[in-house]
């Protein structure tokens, strides 16, 4: 979630990396709460999503599907469509 350099400044500091986690990231990462709780993308989907928002959204930040894939296309089931 972080650039090396700001990591290895923060690392010893139990409670500043406790706190990143709800802080803003320099990297894309599966998990991002600012993603999870504030973006157009839903938790549940999310959570289900092997790798998070990452695939959902573009460099750019623009979303990449107009509507979130859905579960039983993430979990694989055999009625999904192919």
């Amino acid at each position: 979630m972080l650039n090396d350099d700001m990591y290895q400044r923060i690392r010893f500091n139990f409670f500043r990396v406790h706190c990143q986690f709800v802080s803003g990231n320099d990297r894309r990462t599966s998990y991002d709460y600012f993603m999870l709780t504030c973006g157009p993308i839903s938790a549940k989907s999310q959570t289900l999503a092997p790798d998070g928002a990452v695939s959902m959204i573009a460099e750019d930040g623009g979303l990449i599907a107009g509507a979130p894939v859905s579960e039983s296309e993430l979990l694989g089931s055999p009625d999904a469509a192919a």
